[in-house]
């Protein structure tokens, strides 16, 4: 099940991006004093005990800045594609006609809206709540988002309204066609990669960027196995265009990311290798699904240009998994064939069964060849075994493991990939305490 995404809306200054890295447990978005800081939307995942969530920051509605306009359609667009909406609003500052007015922009949204009135440090609930009655939506809900008071009561409801439940774990081989999600800047080619690979003129193809709104589902054969190919809307920078032109969802992008096995990257080798493609590998590699890069309109780019993207995917893409990159002409045809079996390769390892036998065997010369760092009191581990799939999930118990550091997790993960021979996919290792009951105590080192 894909996971539903909560938008944060409400005046500039209310606390949305506070409570924004509060649930999702990090600092990507800017807080400050200043109104109307935030005006790209930002995504993160937040888990709950029963499930996760995307959350989106927004900018502020009802500011007076230059680019407000922007900024108001940016949440527009948001509003029109999330499953549910936390309406925040300032206690201290009471309720204001641009509440009031938010609050007429949100009966007219399908979906539910929990109204959250933050900065109830040190004020009566009851009281702080009591003018936002007037609203006329949902009951308001006195919150703390700096102090986490009101948080958990606030996902309750949420879980409540938008059925939180998937997205975020491992995932068992199950029926159904492969899901491959493309995804690139608008203009890269992606329409024309997937009725290349079909065979027909299956999309709409034009030279204007942002032909494709929607994610749309292709269903394709290919090597005996059954796919279905997500065409996604391009992802821009934000664009200096008119109010309500900019359409193009970087939240429809997501969930194809979260449905998916198999994330393409389209890069256009004549444009080069821009920022909103870094964005979307990192989007990507965060993911946990497996990648593979496609350079599109290989024939048009020059000698010059083509040095230039090779060096330039080898050293702003070293962050992604190992992985194959290919060089093609989508409308010529050139490079074509290998794109399907590239992507087989790669779904493999994203669902490559890792019996415990060998992932032992691979801890344990690992660990031989370089022991977890510490002297008195270092980590010991004991045994692993798989546990999950799309990523590929290592579990591996043993004692002080809340010692290791990242660059030994890389170091395990990184030996595991390749044992298994695995492409494209980033292999998660995760460190339990003591010995998981039923698991063998012998493989370990």
């Amino acid at each position: 099940m894909t996971a539903p995404v909560i938008a944060i809306v409400g005046r500039p200054n209310v606390g949305k991006s506070t409570l924004f890295n509060r649930l999702c447990g990090a600092d990507d978005a800017i807080v400050h004093d200043r109104p109307g800081v935030t005006r790209d939307r930002l995504y993160g995942r937040c888990e709950v005990h029963n499930g996760s969530c995307i959350v989106v920051d927004t900018g502020g509605i009802g500011g007076d800045g230059e680019l407000q306009a922007e900024v108001d359609a940016q949440v527009a667009q948001v509003l029109a594609e999330c499953d549910a909406v936390v309406f925040m609003a300032d206690a201290r500052a009471g309720l204001t006609p641009v509440d009031a007015e938010i609050a007429g922009r949100l009966r007219a949204v399908d979906a539910p809206v929990v109204v959250a009135v933050n900065k109830t440090e040190g004020l009566d609930a009851d009281t702080a709540v009591a003018d936002f009655h007037r609203l006329g939506l949902a009951a308001p809900l006195a919150l703390s988002a700096r102090d986490g008071r009101g948080v958990a009561e606030m996902m309750a409801r949420l879980s409540d309204a938008a059925g939180f439940g998937g997205g975020g774990g491992g995932e068992s081989d199950g029926g159904g066609a492969v899901r491959v999600a493309v995804l690139g800047r608008p203009n890269a080619g992606k329409s024309t990669l997937i009725n290349a690979l079909c065979g027909e003129q299956r999309l709409i193809v034009s030279d204007t960027p942002g032909t494709t709104r929607d994610c749309v589902r292709v269903p394709l054969a290919h090597g005996g196995a059954r796919y279905e190919l997500l065409d996604t809307a391009g992802v821009r920078r934000r664009a200096k265009v008119a109010p309500g032109l900019e359409k193009i969802s970087v939240v429809k992008s997501i969930r194809a990311l979260e449905e998916c096995r198999v994330a393409l990257l389209v890069v256009d080798a004549a444009a080069g290798l821009a920022e909103q493609d870094l964005k979307l590998a990192g989007m990507m590699e965060r993911s946990g699904r497996s990648v593979v890069v496609v350079v599109n309109k290989w024939d048009a780019a020059d000698s010059h240009q083509r040095d230039l993207v090779q060096a330039a995917l080898e050293r702003q893409l070293r962050f992604l998994p190992p992985r194959e990159t290919l060089f093609v002409s989508a409308l010529r045809g050139a490079g074509m064939r290998r794109v399907m079996p590239t992507v087989a390769r790669a779904h493999c390892s994203a669902m490559r069964e890792m019996p415990t036998a060998q992932l032992n065997r691979i801890l344990a010369r690992a660990v031989s060849a370089h022991a977890p760092p510490g002297r008195r009191g270092a980590a010991r581990l004991k045994f692993c075994h798989q546990g999950g799939k799309n990523p590929p999930r290592v579990i591996v118990h043993g004692t002080r493991v809340e010692r290791i550091p990242d660059f030994y997790r890389r170091y395990l993960a990184n030996t595991v990939q390749s044992a298994f021979r695995m492409t494209g996919t980033r292999v998660q290792v995760v460190f339990r305490a003591g010995d998981a009951a039923g698991s063998p105590t012998g493989g370990g080192a």
